[in-house]
């Protein structure tokens, strides 16, 4: 059978230890700032039908990433207390639980969680709207043309009138440009405070790879 690239599940196993969960963590955040950077290009590149559905499909790549990320940063801190039943992921999806869980984990760490928190409070927000869009609605984009809000799919109509499809790609970059340094400061300031936390508990874990 030919060599052909294939679509694969990867479950990281007990034995393989907590450096498996940083490394996915890791590339976790990668493709979180990867999805900005797209959808990034992608407005910076407006300029017909095509490519306004390639916008509006970074946008979803974003908040599928988000839920990922918190997926992944979830599975670290349960594996660096040690807990496999999956209850820390759950309370720390609970908003309810979050701050009880938190105030566990800085305990048990003994590292502070400020940063950690911060975080976990962004990724909230973001995966709210991804479950809110998986199973209630959907995920739109929406220009403000000056009288009001159209959603960019609507811009099929114009598809044939190249003047106003035009004028109207202009507004939409113009407006877009500020939509994407929304998302960019949003995903450096989940960064930075990932990037603050893993600092301070790697005292903590170089005891579980020792």
């Amino acid at each position: 059978m030919p060599h052909v690239l294939k679509v694969y599940y990867y479950e990281i196993r007990p034995d393989e230890g907590i450096m498996a969960h940083w490394g996915e963590l890791g590339h976790a955040l990668i493709r979180l700032k990867f999805s900005v950077s797209e959808f990034e290009r992608g407005m910076c590149n407006l300029k017909d039908w095509e490519s306004i559905l390639r916008v509006h499909y970074q946008l979803q790549n974003y908040h599928t990433a988000t839920y990922e990320l918190a997926e992944r940063l979830f599975s670290f801190l349960a594996a660096l207390i040690g807990e496999t039943g999956g209850k820390t992921k759950r309370m720390l999806k609970d908003p309810g639980q979050q701050k009880k869980i938190l105030a566990s984990l800085s305990k048990s760490l003994n590292v502070p969680v400020a940063a950690l928190k911060r975080v976990v409070k962004v990724l909230h927000g973001d995966t709210k709207l991804r479950h809110i869009s998986t199973h209630k609605t959907f995920i739109r984009l929406a220009f403000n043309n000056g009288c009001g809000w159209t959603d960019i799919e609507e811009l099929l109509d114009f598809e044939e009138d190249a003047k106003t499809m035009g004028k109207v790609v202009k507004t939409i970059e113009r407006q877009g440009m500020r939509l994407v340094k929304e998302y960019k400061l949003r995903t450096e300031y989940i960064d930075k405070n990932i990037n603050a936390f893993l600092t301070a508990v790697l005292p903590y874990l170089s005891k579980l790879i020792v």
